[in-house]
This record gives structure tokens, C-alpha cells and sequence, in this order.
């Protein structure tokens, strides 16, 4: 394409200013976007796990002798929304927004589970009965 006499382009300073502000606030937008993301993933972690917590009181207020499932009958969550079926709806085995850690519950009176959040630092999370830390 031909210029007719009195027209301009962009000349390369002005093209290289504005790539050099779009590089910018990509930079800054890039961390932000992730940032929001790994908030996200613990809030949603959090979130399964206040249900948890609620299942496993439902559990022990149906028991007999008011106690948490023992260590044995969880080994994985996969255990867990088996045991929890009949009073939390959770999320399915696979589609968990963690990464199952451990369950302890050695005498039921008392529990521990620990997750790790589906984060790019995979955060810890614990809940006991007193809540989620």
C-alpha cells in the first residue's frame, strides 16, 4: 500500500510505547488473575469442608456414643462422602476442590483432617471440630 503525500504510519517509538504499556499492564494483571484464582481455590476448599464438619457432628449426634468415625473408616475421601452420604451432600471423589491428606480420629472423641487446597502453593488446611484453620 502506497502512501498518497500527506499521510503517516505510526512511527516505530510510538509502535514500541505501546507494546511497552500493553507488556505493563499485562504484568500487572497476570499476578492479580492467579492471585484471585488460589483465594478462590481455598475459599472453595474451606467451603467443602464447613459442610464436612457439619456431617461429621450429624454423625456423631447419631451414634450411640456420640462419636466421630474412627481413623480406620476413612482412608481416603473417597471414605468420607461414603460415611457422610446420609447427611451432607459433597462433592464426588475426583471433582473435590483438595487434595485428601489424612484423617485421625484414634478414641472418636475428637478429629483431624487435613487437606491440601487445589492452590499453586497447595496450602494446608486443617479442620477439627472446633473449626477450619
Amino acid at each position: 500500500m502506497r502512501f498518497q503525500r500527506g499521510q503517516r504510519g505510526f512511527t516505530l517509538i510510538e509502535l514500541l510505547v505501546v507494546v511497552a504499556v500493553v507488556g505493563l499492564l499485562a504484568a500487572i494483571a497476570i499476578p492479580s488473575y492467579y492471585g484471585a484464582r488460589d483465594r478462590a481455590a481455598i475459599a472453595q476448599s474451606q467451603a467443602v469442608l464447613d459442610s464436612v464438619k457439619t456431617g461429621l457432628g450429624m454423625y456423631a449426634t447419631d451414634q450411640q456414643d456420640g462419636e466421630y468415625p474412627l481413623t480406620a473408616e476413612i482412608a481416603d475421601y473417597a471414605a468420607l462422602t461414603t460415611v457422610l452420604s446420609a447427611y451432607v451432600d459433597l462433592p464426588g471423589a475426583g471433582s473435590e476442590p483438595f487434595t485428601f491428606t489424612s484423617y485421625a480420629s484414634a478414641d472418636g472423641s475428637t478429629y483431624s483432617l487435613v487437606v491440601a487446597a487445589n492452590d499453586s502453593d497447595s496450602t494446608a488446611i486443617t479442620l477439627t471440630p472446633a473449626g477450619v484453620n
